[in-house]
């Protein structure tokens, strides 16, 4: 369906989507359409795009951190990673953005303290000005973890431009990392359908 531009953002467009908030935005911010922008409600795995935020800019990404028993313990086994495994940063956040691992997530969150991890994530959301958004933990597991459309839009539209890296990893159909301890690579396939496509931002 062809959409018209409007100013206001509380408006359904005549396409069909089952959503409970909806918001679509151009690439400057500016608001297209949407529903619900200001409701909070719980954002999933949404949360680990600040999680890689906070990560890629308060460590190194070379820093290698060793899979724990308590990181394993996270609910859902998306990247296979098994204790004693050791990984660098950057790769841990691969996993993380290409096939959502909360294990990866957890292991992050606790080699820095987890307490303080949720805290610069909390903060990051204040200096950028998202009011109505929290962070309980770093995988989205929790349904504390919520923000509003408007929030999101303004935090996707600043990793658009001050952590393009972020995105860059997120378009991608595949990326490889390697268990540092054993020297295996392992493949991780991106589970968004829209990865790999020339016109997918991330």
């Amino acid at each position: 369906a062809s959409l018209v531009v409007v100013p206001a953002t509380e408006i359904k467009p005549p396409i069909d989507i089952n959503a409970s908030a909806v918001g679509a935005f151009d690439e400057t911010g500016r608001a297209v359409f949407g529903w619900q922008t200001k409701q909070r409600w719980p954002i999933a795995s949404l949360t680990k795009l600040m999680t890689a935020y906070v990560a890629f800019h308060k460590m190194s990404s070379e820093e290698k951190i060793t899979m724990t028993d308590d990181a394993l313990k996270t609910e859902g086994n998306s990247g296979g990673f098994q204790n004693a495994e050791k990984f660098k940063v950057g790769d841990l956040i691969k996993a993380m953005l290409l096939v959502s691992s909360n294990d990866a997530a957890a292991a992050l969150a606790m080699y820095y303290g987890e307490k303080d991890f949720l805290k610069d994530m909390n903060q990051t959301a204040l200096d950028l000005g998202m009011k109505d958004t929290n962070f309980a933990d770093p995988t989205g597991l929790s349904v504390e973890n919520q923000s509003t459309v408007e929030d999101l839009a303004r935090f996707t539209e600043f990793i658009y431009s001050s952590s393009p890296q972020i995105f860059a990893i997120t378009r991608r159909k595949s990326d490889t990392i390697i268990d540092i301890q054993s020297g295996k690579k392992r493949v991780l396939n991106n589970i968004n359908i829209f990865a790999g496509r020339p016109n997918f931002i991330g």
